[in-house]
């Protein structure tokens, strides 16, 4: 299955939410999200950025079709002042349908390069 990897961008606050969603379902804790697309795209993409997103997209199912995000990593740096620079993982998911391709080894992979 082919996919590729590439950094979130406003556009794409819908689908980073619902992937959140799918998460906390995943991990039987739905009620728990309380976030909303406009504090996704004010916390992610404003002027002092909170966190870092990357997504995993496969094509369309038509060659005309917008590619469907199907996985992502949410993360960010923190400081550590004995060891430097740290990044920090807050969350990472592919749909389960989606699994097993090496999707969220390209993710890890990409995040520790």
């Amino acid at each position: 299955m082919g996919f590729k990897l590439r950094n979130a961008e406003p556009r794409d606050v819908p689908d980073i939410l619902r992937l959140v969603k799918e998460l906390a379902k995943y991990e039987e804790m739905e009620d728990q999200v309380s976030l909303t697309e406009k504090e996704l795209l004010e916390d992610g993409f404003g002027d002092t950025p909170f966190y870092r997103c990357i997504l995993a997209e496969i094509p369309g199912e038509q060659s005309n079709d917008v590619p469907k995000v199907v996985g992502f990593a949410m993360y960010y740096f923190t400081y550590d002042p004995w060891t430097g620079k740290q990044l920090y993982l807050e969350d990472f998911f592919v749909m389960e349908e989606y699994r097993g391709n090496g999707i969220g080894s390209e993710i890890l992979k990409q995040l520790s390069d």
